[in-house]
C-alpha cells in the first residue's frame, strides 16, 4: 500500500464516529438517496455518500465520488470504516433506451457493478448490504386490462375485486408475493433479478449479510419519470379518458421506502431476506388523479372511454404496453415484512399523493418568491421610507426621477440591471450619498426589485419605476393612506401622461381570462349594450375619486407597501422577467388578507415605456409570456377549460399582431419610408 494511499485510509478513518451508525449510500444524489441521507443525518448518523460526481446539496454528508459504477469501480475509500451499505445505485427503467444493446447496459451496471460492490464490501468488513430490486422481477402487472364500469356503478376498490380480461372473461385479482416465481420480462427486470441471485451467492460464501427490497412506483417530494408527467397533465387540466378504468396498484411513497430502508439497518430478523413493500392500501388510477387533483387545487378531468378503445387506440399508435401500464394492475402482499419486522406504514397513501401534488405545485408556482426577514418589534432605523428604483438604460429621465425620490423620502436604493448607457456614470456624479446596485447581468424587473427590497432600510418599501416623475407630496400621501386602516398593505398612486391624463393601469381590475378574452377579440364594443358585463373595464376612464378606494390590482410603476406585509406575503415572483409581476403581487396581497389603496392625489408623470422603446418585441414576448403564466398559476382551475383555450390564443394573437408590426416598421424604417 503507498503512503498516499495509507494517508486517505487514515483520514478516512477519522470521519468514523464510534458508538453512531457509519452508513454508506451509493446513488446518494438520487430521488431515493437525497431523502435517505436526510433521514439518517437528522437522526445523527453518519452518513458517507457516494456520487459520479460531487454534489453540493448533500450537506451534512461526508461526499465521496466513485466515478462510473460497473465491474472494475474501486470502492475502497468509499467502503472504509463503514458499518453498512445501502445500495441505490443503478441503470434505471426507459421508455425508450438508446443503448445498442440495452441488456448488456443493465447488466454491466446493476448486476456487474453491484456484484463488485458486495464483494469489496465483504472483503471490507461491512455487516450488511440492503439492496433496492424491483416489483418488475416479479413481473410486470398482476391482471390483464379491466373493462367495468356502467354509471351506476361503484368506483370503490373493494378487498377482493373482480375483474374481467380483455376478452370479457372473468378472473380473480391476485398479488405479487415473495414466494412467485421470478418473472423478468424486460432487460432492466433481468438485471435486478441477477443481482438479486449474485447477492444471494455472495451471502453464502461470506459473513455479508443480505437485504433485498423490491418496491412498487415510488413517488413523493421529487418524483420524476411518468408520475411527474401525470402530475403535470393533471395540473395543466387535461381530461384523461380513464374514468372507467377499474384496476388497483400497489405504490410506495418516499417516506415509506426511507423507514423501511432505515429499519432493515438492523433488524435481526431482516438478514438474508428478500420484502415486497407498499403503502398498505391500493388504489385506482381514477382515484390517485382524485387525490392529486385535490392537491394542486384543481377539478379532477376524467370521462369515460371503454378499456377495449384505449387499447386498441393505444395498438393502433404502437403504445399498447405503456396503456396496458396504465389500465391494468399491480398488486403487492407485504404481509412478510409486516409479519416479520413489525412495519407499518408511517404515511397513508392519500397523505403521500397529496404531499406530492403540493410539492409539484410549490415547485412550479413559488420557488422563485422570497422573502424578507422579520424585523424585531423593538428595531428603529430611523428611516420611514425607502424607495428602490430599478433602472435599465433609463438615459437621462433616471436623474429627474432620482431627484425627487430623494425629496421625498430617507433612503433612494438604484439597482441596475447591467445598464449599458451612461445613466450610471451621470447618477454617481449627481447624487454620490445614494446606494446603487449593480448586477452582472439583466436579471429581470423582479428580481432587481428583490434585491432593492433586501437592502431597505425603511419601514416602508416604494417601487418607483426610473420614468416616473413625482409630484409633490406624492410619497407622503400614500404613506398615510397605507396607514388609514391595519388591513391595508399597498398602495399605489395616480400615473399621469405629460399633458396631465390619468393612464391605465394604476387603479385596474385583475386581468381574468374572461377580461382578457373580451379584449383580444374586440368585444368591448358591447359594453354600452351590456354595461354590467363591462363595468370593470378601463376604470381610468372612470371619474377621478376625491379619496383613496380600495382597488383589485395596482401597477408596477409606483407601488408603496409596509414592511410587515412584505414580511407576510413575500416579495415580487421571479418567475416574471418583466411585467405582471405586479399582478401576480397584488393577487397575494389579496389572499393574504391585504387590501390595497388606489390614492389619487399621490400624482406622477409615468413616460410609459421610456426604458423599453428600443427592444419592442423582446418587450412584448415576456408582456404575453408574463400574462400566460399569471393566468396559469391563478386561474387554471376557476375557469372552463374552452375559455382558457380561447383566452390564450388571444393573447399569443396579440402578440404575433404586435411582433409582426414592430418588424414591419423596422423593415420600413430601414428601407427609408419611415422617419424617427
Amino acid at each position: 500500500m503507498s503512503d498516499n494511499t495509507s494517508e486517505v485510509k487514515a483520514e478516512l478513518n477519522r470521519t468514523v464516529t464510534p458508538g453512531k451508525k457509519n452508513i454508506l449510500v451509493t446513488g446518494a444524489s438520487g430521488f431515493i438517496g437525497r431523502a435517505v441521507c436526510e433521514e439518517m443525518l437528522r437522526r445523527g448518523w453518519h452518513v458517507r455518500a457516494a456520487v459520479r460526481e460531487k454534489d453540493p446539496l448533500l450537506n451534512g454528508a461526508e461526499v465521496v465520488t466513485v466515478g462510473d459504477i460497473d465491474g472494475n469501480t474501486d470502492w475502497t475509500d468509499a467502503l472504509c470504516g463503514m458499518d453498512i451499505v445501502i445500495h441505490l445505485a443503478a441503470r434505471v427503467h426507459v421508455m425508450k433506451d438508446a443503448a445498442v444493446d440495452p441488456l448488456a447496459e443493465f447488466l454491466r451496471v446493476n448486476l456487474h457493478g453491484t456484484e463488485n460492490l458486495a464483494r469489496q464490501a465483504a472483503r471490507a468488513g461491512i455487516k450488511r448490504l440492503i439492496y433496492i430490486s424491483s416489483i418488475k422481477v416479479n413481473g410486470e402487472r398482476t391482471t390483464t386490462p379491466l373493462i367495468l364500469f356502467n354509471d351506476s356503478t361503484s368506483a370503490c376498490v373493494d378487498s377482493e375485486p373482480l375483474a374481467f380480461n380483455a376478452s370479457g372473461e372473468r378472473e380473480e385479482k391476485g398479488f405479487f408475493s415473495e414466494s412467485d416465481k421470478p418473472n423478468p420480462q424486460d432487460p432492466y427486470a433481468i438485471s435486478k433479478w441477477q443481482a438479486e441471485k449474485a447477492l444471494h451467492r455472495i451471502a453464502q460464501e461470506t459473513a455479508l449479510e443480505i437485504v433485498i427490497l423490491r418496491p412498487p412506483l415510488v413517488y413523493g417530494p421529487g418524483v420524476k419519470g411518468n408520475f411527474i408527467r401525470l402530475l403535470a397533465t393533471v395540473d395543466k387540466g387535461i381530461p384523461l379518458p380513464l374514468a372507467s378504468v377499474y384496476n388497483s396498484s400497489s405504490l410506495i411513497y418516499l417516506g415509506n421506502l426511507v423507514d423501511i430502508l432505515i429499519d432493515c439497518t438492523n433488524h435481526p430478523a431482516a438478514r438474508g431476506k428478500t420484502y415486497l413493500v407498499r403503502d398498505g392500501e391500493d388504489i385506482s388510477i381514477p382515484e390517485m388523479i382524485r387525490h392529486i387533483s385535490e392537491g394542486l387545487g384543481r377539478p379532477a378531468r376524467v370521462f369515460s372511454m371503454p378499456v377495449k378503445l384505449l387499447r386498441g387506440l393505444g395498438e393502433l399508435i404502437g403504445q399498447l404496453n405503456s396503456v396496458d401500464r396504465i389500465v391494468g394492475s399491480l398488486r403487492i402482499s407485504d404481509d412478510l415484512i409486516r409479519k416479520e419486522l413489525g412495519w407499518k406504514p408511517r404515511f397513508t397513501l392519500q397523505h403521500g399523493l397529496r404531499a406530492t401534488a403540493e410539492w409539484y405545485r410549490e415547485q412550479q408556482y413559488s420557488p422563485s418568491i422570497p422573502h424578507l426577514n422579520k424585523r424585531p418589534a423593538d428595531a428603529h432605523t430611523g428611516c420611514p421610507v425607502s424607495v428602490v428604483i430599478v433602472n435599465y438604460n433609463a438615459g437621462d429621465i433616471l436623474l429627474a426621477c432620482v431627484a425627487r425620490a430623494c425629496q421625498q423620502s430617507e433612503q433612494v436604493i438604484v439597482v441596475d440591471n447591467a445598464s449599458t448607457d451612461n445613466s450610471l456614470a451621470a447618477l454617481r456624479n449627481t447624487f454620490p450619498t445614494i446606494r446603487i446596485i449593480c448586477n452582472e447581468r439583466n436579471l429581470g424587473f423582479a428580481a432587481a426589485c428583490n434585491i432593492g427590497a433586501m437592502a431597505a432600510d425603511g419601514d416602508y418599501v416604494f417601487f418607483l419605476n426610473p420614468d416616473c416623475i413625482l409630484e409633490p407630496n406624492a410619497v407622503l400621501n400614500l404613506v398615510e393612506a397605507v396607514n388609514s386602516a391595519d388591513d391595508v398593505g399597498l398602495a399605489g398612486g395616480l400615473l399621469t401622461n405629460p399633458d396631465g391624463t390619468e393612464q391605465s393601469g394604476g387603479r385596474r381590475a385583475v386581468p381574468t381570462p374572461w377580461r382578457s378574452f373580451v379584449r383580444s377579440f374586440g368585444l368591448g364594443s358591447l359594453r354600452n349594450s351590456f354595461p354590467k358585463l363591462f363595468l370593470d373595464f378601463d376604470l381610468h376612464k372612470q371619474r377621478l375619486p376625491d379619496r383613496p378606494v380600495e382597488v383589485e390590482a395596482i401597477s408596477g410603476a409606483c407601488m408603496l407597501a409596509r414592511r410587515n406585509s412584505l414580511e407576510d406575503v413575500g416579495l415580487l415572483d421571479e418567475g416574471y422577467f418583466m411585467h405582471c409581476e405586479d399582478l401576480d403581487w397584488c393577487m397575494r396581497f389579496r389572499q393574504k388578507g391585504w387590501k390595497i389603496l388606489f390614492v389619487p392625489d399621490a400624482r406622477m408623470i409615468h413616460h410609459k415605456g421610456h426604458c423599453s422603446k428600443d427592444r419592442p418585441i423582446f418587450v412584448e414576448w415576456n408582456k404575453h409570456k408574463g400574462m400566460m403564466r399569471f393566468y396559469n398559476k391563478f386561474f387554471r382551475h376557476q375557469y372552463p377549460w374552452l375559455l382558457k383555450v380561447l383566452a390564450a390564443a388571444g393573447v399569443w394573437t396579440r402578440f404575433v399582431s404586435i411582433a409582426g408590426y414592430y418588424q414591419l416598421d423596422r423593415v420600413l424604417r430601414g428601407l427609408g419610408f419611415r422617419r424617427g
